[in-house]
């Protein structure tokens, strides 16, 4: 894992791991309660490796209510949220994940249950990822971190991208402290 970080850390800058849990004091069982590890990146990213394989992600797991407002303001609008939901299909059809880290199960206040990008709206998030099973590619030390590097390029379109208005059409991540990052996914 930090062999990966390392390599990516010019694109994505520093990185914050996260180790598998291993506290089993008040479990019957002792089993850890992580099984993975898994480290996320000051600059948006985040990657997780276990026993199923390795996942990469990008977006935003979850905004605050001023993000969120203005996500759905450029959702409901008709350039931005056109060019977003394109984005989307376009991701979607590279094989890519794309989804919300919650999602209304109905429109949200103020927007009607029969809006073209409705999916879009429903979600206080917005994650691509992709998940590679465990393959021998694993074992070399470049090829994780090429890989993930270019599954990042359309993730990054999407929450980095800028609008007709010079502005995200995701918004920027919220930091605290010495850029640590919130919800970074």
């Amino acid at each position: 894992m930090a062999d990966l970080l390392a390599g990516l850390s010019g694109e994505f800058g520093p990185s914050r791991i996260a180790r598998p849990y291993r506290d089993v004091r008040f479990r019957a069982d002792k089993s850890p309660y992580k099984t993975e590890i898994y480290a996320t990146f000051d600059r948006g990213g985040y990657v997780n490796f276990s026993a199923d394989g390795l996942t990469a992600a990008h977006g935003y797991f979850m905004m605050t209510a001023t993000q969120l407002e203005r996500y759905r303001r450029a959702v409901d609008d008709d350039a931005d949220g056109v060019r977003l939901a394109e984005i989307v299909g376009r991701l979607r059809t590279e094989g890519l994940e794309v989804g919300g880290g919650q999602a209304l199960k109905t429109a949200p206040r103020g927007y009607s249950a029969d809006h073209p990008r409705i999916e879009l709206l429903r979600c206080k998030g917005l994650i691509c990822w992709h998940h590679w099973p465990v393959e021998p590619w694993f074992a070399t030390r470049q090829r994780p971190a090429a890989r993930w590097q270019a599954s990042c390029a359309p993730r990054r379109r999407c929450t980095n991208g800028s609008t007709a208005k010079s502005a995200p059409i995701l918004p920027r991540r919220p930091r605290r402290g010495r850029g640590a990052v919130l919800e970074p996914w």
